[in-house]
């Protein structure tokens, strides 16, 4: 629950922050439109442009369950410095995001991919089908992901429902 009071806290000061910019900044942007009604063209190094990440979930050949896999389905290299929540714990094991990230951001070049592995509880008393266990994991998955580029920046971000064998 603390990742979930850490996006929630996230948002709402984004959420402040950008109100509070877009008040200080309106008024001075009218004052220089030109009076024709032409906009002025955007400045070059502001670019509109998140990165694209895809996840899905596979069945992994080496431990045969599920791994949660990320791509980098845009067209420029990502940078990705953080994510939310740091696991997802499901009744067969958990999947430990924040150890992708223990030795630094993550650069995927367009088209590569990283995996996350599902570490296994002690015990595990779950007799799901592995339909049933990456439908549960593509909720969770969806309900509450993040992922941070560049240290300052959303990523655009698509949950793949279907899992896919490896």
């Amino acid at each position: 629950m603390v990742d979930q009071t850490k996006r929630t806290t996230l948002k709402k000061a984004a959420g402040i922050a950008v109100g509070g910019i877009a008040l200080a900044s309106s008024a001075s942007s009218l004052a220089k439109l030109p009076s024709s009604g032409e906009l002025p063209e955007r400045s070059v190094g502001v670019s509109g442009d998140l990165a694209d990440i895809q996840i899905r979930s596979r069945v992994s050949a080496q431990t045969n369950d599920l791994e949660v896999i990320i791509t980098n389905v845009g067209s420029e290299t990502a940078n990705i410095t953080d994510m939310t929540p740091a696991e997802i714990n499901t009744a067969r094991g958990r999947f430990d995001f924040d150890a992708l990230l223990k030795d630094g951001p993550i650069n995927l070049d367009v088209g590569q991919s990283v995996s996350v592995p599902m570490q296994h509880h002690t015990v595990v008393l779950d007799g799901n089908t592995i339909n049933k266990r990456s439908a549960i994991l593509s909720a969770a998955l969806k309900q509450n992901v993040s992922i941070v580029t560049d240290g300052d920046s959303l990523a655009a971000i698509r949950i793949v429902d279907q899992f896919t064998a490896a």
